[in-house]
């Protein structure tokens, strides 16, 4: 989950600290301070979740659509073996996410199918999507 952080510390530069005499300099401290360990809360991995999504209603979500409007860029979707009947197209919204079915475990089968009926559109792609959108195993 994305985490907010908010300064409360006024702007502060040097131009200022030098008409008060310097006597600002313990808040240009602070200042460095403040930014030190922002630049380390920043630099800190984010960790991916991994929803799931069933059609038995077991699982973290019923439908991959909603599954997909949860989620985070870095995430993984697992989808449970069987076959989705698409009725309507799936849309990544522009995440970085990986959507990933099913395999069996001796035959690297593929389990997972989303059948979009001869008559749907599976999937697309329409939003800025780049490498770090993953399809697999579907």
């Amino acid at each position: 989950m994305p985490q907010t952080l908010t300064l409360t510390h006024p702007p502060i530069s040097f131009k200022s600290c030098l008409k008060a005499g310097c006597s600002g300099m313990r808040s240009v401290g602070t200042l460095a301070t403040t930014l030190l360990t922002l630049s380390t809360l920043l630099t800190q991995p984010v960790q991916a979740e991994t929803l799931s999504v069933c059609t038995d209603g077991g699982c973290d979500f019923p439908s991959i659509q909603a599954a997909i409007d949860a989620a985070e860029d870095g995430d993984v979707i697992e989808f449970a073996a069987g076959t989705y009947l698409i009725e309507q197209t799936i849309d990544t919204v522009g995440k970085a996410i990986t959507l990933r079915g099913s395999v069996d475990s001796k035959t690297g089968e593929t389990l997972t199918i989303l059948d979009g009926q001869g008559a749907n559109r599976v999937l697309q792609c329409l939003s800025g999507e780049g490498p770090d959108t993953v399809f697999e195993n579907l």
